[in-house]
């Protein structure tokens, strides 16, 4: 979500390959930072982007987090 709407998944969305360009401008934005990690949020799992990510993160010896961890019981 550091670049774009989470919400942005509906199928025309891919169907116009628009998912391309934003892994891209991901990718780029990974390779020029000193991310030292990722926090993936509820349901990455279903998020194909999400997990190239995380194996990505997890390739290059970085910290994979997960946000129900991280907050808890937090309400």
């Amino acid at each position: 979500s550091h670049c774009h709407p989470i919400h942005i998944s509906e199928p025309d969305f891919l169907k116009n390959g628009e998912y391309k360009l934003w892994m891209d401008l991901d990718n780029l934005m990974i390779s020029l930072t000193k991310f030292k990690g990722i926090i993936l949020a509820p349901s990455w799992e279903n998020s194909s982007g999400c997990k190239i990510e995380k194996r990505k993160f997890e390739e290059s010896g970085l910290e994979v987090l997960f946000y129900e961890k991280i907050v808890g019981g937090i309400k």
